[in-house]
Parts: C-alpha cells; sequence; structure tokens
C-alpha cells in the first residue's frame, strides 16, 4: 500500500429613531441585501436599531488578521468578507455544522462593485494537523491543531483560504439554516423560477417515497408538493420550501455548482423585496429570537463605517465561481468525491479576487492550502489537469482538462 493510502481517512410602538439612523439603516440594508442577504439584512436592520439587540452574535476573531482592517475601513479601501452558511439549525441539526456554503464577497467603493466568489464546499485541501485529503467544509469544525471539539473555528477556514488563494479575508460572517426558513417566513415567501426539473425530500435526498415531495419544473416558479393526502401547487415559497429548493444536491447534473446556483436565486429573491417590508418585519424582537442563528467579528462601529464609506459599492454586482474537477479519491478503501482545482483556474480567481481589493497582481497560494508532501498525496496538479493515482496500476492517470 502506497503511504498517502496509508495516511488518509474520511473525513406597539417603537421608540422614535433619528432621520440619519433610518438612512444609514436602509443604507446598510441594500448594501448588504445584496452580498448576503440572510444574514446581513438581519444584522443591518438589528444594529441600526439597538446595538445590543444581537449582541450575543458578535464573536472576536482570536487569530491575527492578515492586514490592518482597521486602516483598510478607514481609508475606505476595498474590503473582504467570508460569507458562511452552516449546516446547523434545521432538520434536527444542533452540533457545530460545516460549512456548506462559503462566498468570498469583496466590496470596492471606488469601483462602486461587489464582487461574490463561491467556493465549492467539497474542495480537496490540507487542513493542518488532519489527514490528506479533507474537504473544504470541513475546516470549520477544527482547531489549530485539528482538533474537532464542537466549538466551531473560522480562523482555521479563513487562514486555509488565505494560504489558498493569497488573498486577505478581513471579516467573517456566518448564517445557520433555521435563519434562512425565518427570514423567507418573516418576509412574506418569495418567487424563484427552478433552473432545472427535480423532485425531492427534504427528509432523505435521493428518495422519492418519503412522506413529502417537492417537484420544481425548470423555468417554472409554480412547484407542487405530494404528502400522503394528496398534491397541491404553489407559487410562492416559504422558508421550508425554500430550504428544500436551495439544499438539493445529489441529482443536480451540475452537483454542488447546482446547488450554489439555487442558493443564490433565493438570496436574490429575498434581496428584492422592498426595504420598507424588510424594516418593517424584521423587528427587535423577531431579532433577538434570531440572534443564536448568526454569528460575525463585524463590530457595530464597523458595520457603520461600511454603511456610510462603502454604499455605492450596491451599483454593480459581480458573480463568480471556481470550478474544479470531480474525482474520486481512495480512502481506507472507499472511493470519496472530491472537487480538485488546477493551478490555471485557481490563479483565475487569485487575480478576480485581488483585482476587486485593487491588490498588485501576484500568484495564487498552495496547491490544498496546507503543506502537504505532493508525492504521497496521489494527485498532481499542473496548470490544465489533474491526474490521480490508481493502486491497480501504479500509474497516475489523467482525470480531464480545464480547457
Amino acid at each position: 500500500m502506497n503511504n498517502f493510502q496509508q495516511n488518509n481517512r474520511p473525513i406597539r410602538r417603537r421608540k422614535p429613531v433619528k432621520k440619519k439612523n433610518h438612512r444609514i439603516r436602509n443604507t446598510i440594508l441594500l448594501l448588504f441585501g445584496g452580498i448576503f442577504s440572510v444574514f446581513l439584512i438581519l444584522f443591518a436592520y438589528a444594529y441600526f436599531n439597538t446595538s445590543g439587540a444581537i449582541s450575543g452574535s458578535y464573536t472576536k476573531y482570536t487569530a491575527k488578521k492578515a492586514r490592518d482592517v482597521g486602516a483598510v475601513l478607514n481609508e475606505g479601501r476595498p474590503v473582504s468578507i467570508l460569507l458562511l452558511g452552516t449546516d446547523t439549525g434545521e432538520i434536527g441539526r444542533d452540533y457545530i455544522g460545516r460549512t456548506d456554503s462559503m462566498i468570498i464577497a469583496t466590496i470596492n467603493p471606488k469601483t462602486k462593485t461587489t464582487t461574490m466568489v463561491s467556493i465549492p464546499r467539497d474542495s480537496m485541501v490540507a487542513i493542518p494537523g488532519t489527514s490528506f485529503p479533507q474537504k473544504l467544509n470541513a475546516a470549520y469544525e477544527y482547531d489549530s491543531n485539528g482538533n474537532a471539539d464542537n466549538e466551531g473555528h473560522p480562523e482555521t477556514l479563513i487562514k486555509l483560504l488565505q494560504k489558498w488563494l493569497n488573498i486577505p479575508i478581513d471579516y467573517y460572517a456566518l448564517v445557520n439554516m433555521h435563519a434562512l426558513e425565518s427570514v423567507v417566513n418573516a418576509i412574506g415567501g418569495v418567487k424563484v423560477s427552478s433552473p432545472l426539473t427535480f423532485d425531492f425530500d427534504p427528509d432523505d435526498e435521493g428518495s422519492t417515497a418519503g412522506q413529502k415531495i417537492y417537484h420544481f419544473t425548470e423555468g417554472s416558479s409554480d412547484f407542487s408538493i405530494t404528502t400522503p393526502e394528496g398534491t397541491k401547487d404553489y407559487n410562492i415559497m416559504n422558508g421550508a420550501d425554500a430550504l428544500a429548493f436551495a439544499r438539493m444536491r445529489k441529482t443536480d447534473p451540475l452537483g454542488d455548482y447546482g446547488r450554489q446556483l439555487r442558493q443564490r436565486l433565493i438570496l436574490t429573491a429575498i434581496s428584492k423585496k422592498p426595504a420598507e417590508l424588510i424594516s418593517q418585519t424584521l423587528n427587535q424582537k423577531f431579532l433577538k429570537k434570531m440572534s443564536g442563528n448568526l454569528q460575525t467579528d463585524l463590530t457595530f462601529d464597523e458595520m457603520t463605517t461600511i454603511a456610510t464609506k462603502y454604499r455605492s459599492a450596491i451599483k454593480k454586482i459581480k458573480s463568480d465561481n471556481i470550478h474544479g474537477i470531480s474525482v474520486g479519491y481512495p480512502v481506507d478503501g472507499i472511493t470519496v468525491a472530491f472537487e480538485v482545482m488546477g493551478k490555471t483556474e485557481k490563479q483565475r480567481i487569485t487575480d478576480v479576487l485581488r483585482k476587486s481589493l485593487g491588490l498588485k497582481k501576484a500568484d495564487t497560494g498552495t496547491d490544498f492550502g496546507g503543506t502537504v508532501d505532493t508525492s504521497k498525496t496521489g494527485v498532481k496538479l499542473t496548470d490544465n489537469s489533474i491526474s490521480i493515482y490508481d493502486p491497480s496500476t501504479g500509474t497516475y492517470v489523467e482525470q480531464s482538462s480545464y480547457y
């Protein structure tokens, strides 16, 4: 058995508010609504009605920042925020979950542009202190020594992404699945046209014989739900419907990329809701209830600065995502699916993000983020191709070509 095989394992009334505060609040609603509506609409409204409404959601970042974020904000330079969606808070999950949705957002007031780059959850990476390979969405679970202690460690994920792509990440914001459902319900539902036809059982993905089956149709916002009582048609998604629409992955021909697209469709639908409706619905009582579902290292003052200095960035929003090659990698005799990013594609994303941050062009980061002896990984990367070691032949087999 080869070394790389031996070392792997799976991984009433409100008090009047001054007009200025309303203006700042609405600015944040618009600015953040287009970036990551679920998290940022909640925080924007809460912080500028009362900074204490969700005080339990602020979490001090324990590691050293890649750069002086205070100077970045004070000077009005482009800023980056890692936006995370975790799989806790729904379908019975109460543990510290994996970050199944990851978006690096950059906000550039000079170019009046916000850039969002989605990162696949199954990206093959090296998490410090753990065996290789691991999936990127697992990094949040581990501390700096590779221990999974059920606490949640955004610093592990941030450091990994910074080394992997050679970019600074200034802040992070995390929301769980329960928050998405609650927000959609609070604003009266959303209407979304499905990019593909699929059925989905929210209790058992892949099954079509459950007690509740969703039916979505390509190009239509109409959908139906089949239960033992029969089938009913709908065209407005409530929170549970939106989760079902956004969660399916296994039967999407695009896999995780398809799920990312549907998640963005839900977030876009939320962001298109009138700011007045959002501000009226997401009141302090609701926000206090939701505070346990949200986490960020942005302080009240930092959010104020972003609201006043970065408002022009809502004028243009760009979306992108890093594309990998889907490969099967042997782990303890089982073939595990990963997305492996070639050097050319990683360099492209590094260029996109560094340019959006106003930084000089530079080489992308290490192949897998962490330190890995590539002679023992069973993976060989070139500019445009990926090869996986085949133990049956003792050779490396090229999986595909990017271009």
